[in-house]
């Protein structure tokens, strides 16, 4: 069984609603929700862009797709949460592996 602390499952439920909050974002208002690939690196950084890109979690989107240097869109609502899942899984995690030390 996996215990959290108190401010653990507060970031947690934080996290949540930040997620919902930009699902419902995206919902209302889809090109709200649109980064350019710039914004995206610098946001959630460009080596965990390209990792979840490659991996296949988000898709890129192009404005014009006829024209071969159209931006490179991505949804800041998708972006979000694969990185709070990311921080959720290590988090869980970490407790995880707390609570199951071996007794001496």
């Amino acid at each position: 069984m996996v215990q959290l602390e108190e401010y653990q499952l507060r970031s947690l439920l934080a996290n949540a609603v930040e997620c919902g909050v930009a699902r419902y974002e995206k919902n209302r208002c889809s090109k709200a929700d649109e980064l350019s690939q710039r914004a995206a690196y610098q946001r959630f950084g460009a080596s965990k862009v390209k990792q979840w890109v490659a991996d296949g979690h988000i898709g890129q989107r192009k404005r014009d797709s006829s024209y071969s240097h159209a931006k490179i869109r991505y949804s800041y609502a998708e972006l979000l949460s694969l990185e709070k899942a990311e921080k959720t899984c290590r988090l869980v995690n970490t407790v995880d592996k707390q609570t199951q030390r071996p007794k001496r």
